[in-house]
Parts: structure tokens; C-alpha cells; sequence
């Protein structure tokens, strides 16, 4: 990733620890039909790696929805997603923990860096067991504006006391990619995740962890 040593590594959570998003974007399919509006996965994928607020936002636009307030449509969601998720169904992504246990003998410093809300993240990281491997994990709440806005890698950078010359960003997501970029740091895209996104923004590109511990050390 360069000529000095990585010593700080950010990682997004939906989509790089835990393959949620296609959860996610099912249940939005399935409220969206109760209103009235067909669309697929596919047609929603870009609206990955934003905060909920934002991409209601931009799905009340874009189906013509104006009849709904937001909150209307943001709790509409999470009932339709309360309904359909469960933390039972919810894996790591193959490779994650030995690519954590590796980064931690290199005393690589690891942080959660999420647009979702951070109890959330908080019970994903506690359900797969991988807390003791993260130094810091940052939500929504924890900057003013959420990704593609560099707030949250920037807080980040700050909490960890972080050099963004040796700190590297792991995305999935097109907004993601933009927010680490913004924030200065170098950024990898996890191509592992089921939505396929467009991540022609990051510095690299790897396919899974074994890949992405190559470009660490």
C-alpha cells in the first residue's frame, strides 16, 4: 500500500465483517412493494453505505413518495426489517477472523467505521465474537454528517490518534470509498459482499482477506 508501515486499519461493517446488506436490501424491496412500488436489489444497490436518513431521502425522491414524511418511511423500514432480520442469520465473511488475528500480531490498531447506528454494530461485533479485536467502533451518532461525508473517518483518525500516511480504509461501497478518500487515507474495496458496487474510486481492489492481509504486510 506503500513505502511506510501500515499501523491503523478502518473497516466498514455491512458488507466488509458481515455480508447484511443484501438483508437489508430485500426488506427495503418488500416494504417498498406494500406502498405500491416494484423494484429490485439491483435498482437499490447504489443507495449502500449511506445512513438511513439519507438514502430514505433519496427513495422518497425517487419513487415519488412525498405523500410520507421521512420518519414515516424510516420507521416503515425498520418494522419491515425487524421482521426479516435475524442476528441467527448473520455470518462473517469467510477469512475475517484470521485477517483480524494477523493485523493484531503486527500490532496493527483496528476500528468499526459505520453509517448504521452503533448498537447496532456494537451486537454484530458481540454476536461473531470479534470484540476484543477492535480498538474503537464509530456509528452514526459519532460525527455530523454520515459517509460519503469524511466526518466519521475523520473522527476516527482522531480518536486512534492516527496518521491518515498509515492508516488504510476497508470499503464496499461507491459512498464508503469516497469518505475514506476524503478523510486522505488510502482505501481497498472488498469485493466479497453478494451487492456489487462500483468501486473504481478505491486504491485497490481484493477479493477476500487473504488478499487484503498480502497488501498489509
Amino acid at each position: 500500500m506503500g513505502e511506510q508501515r501500515i499501523k491503523t486499519i478502518l473497516m466498514d461493517c455491512d458488507g466488509v465483517l458481515v455480508d447484511s446488506e443484501m438483508i437489508y436490501l430485500t426488506s427495503l424491496v418488500h416494504y417498498l412493494k406494500l406502498l405500491g412500488i416494484d423494484t429490485t436489489i439491483d435498482d437499490l444497490a447504489y443507495l449502500v453505505g449511506s445512513d438511513i436518513e439519507s438514502i430514505t431521502e433519496k427513495v422518497r425522491r425517487q419513487f415519488g413518495l412525498e405523500q410520507y414524511s421521512v420518519q414515516e418511511l424510516i420507521d416503515g423500514q425498520r418494522r419491515q426489517f425487524d421482521e426479516e432480520f435475524s442476528m441467527e442469520n448473520i455470518s462473517e465473511m469467510p477469512g475475517l477472523t484470521a485477517f483480524l488475528e494477523e493485523m493484531n500480531r503486527q500490532d496493527i490498531e483496528l476500528a468499526v467505521v459505520s453509517s448504521s447506528s452503533t448498537s447496532y454494530v456494537e451486537q454484530i461485533v458481540s454476536h461473531l465474537g470479534l470484540g476484543k479485536y477492535f480498538k474503537v467502533i464509530l456509528g452514526k451518532e459519532s460525527a455530523g454528517k454520515a459517509k460519503p461525508a469524511p466526518d466519521l473517518y475523520l473522527k476516527a483518525l482522531e480518536i486512534m490518534r492516527a496518521d491518515v500516511e498509515t492508516t488504510v480504509v476497508i470499503e464496499d461501497s461507491k459512498n464508503g470509498i469516497l469518505a475514506g478518500k476524503s478523510a486522505g487515507c488510502k482505501v481497498i474495496a472488498y469485493c466479497g459482499s453478494r451487492i456489487k458496487q462500483d468501486v473504481s474510486g478505491a486504491d485497490r481492489k481484493v477479493r477476500d482477506y487473504r488478499e487484503a492481509a498480502e497488501l498489509m504486510l
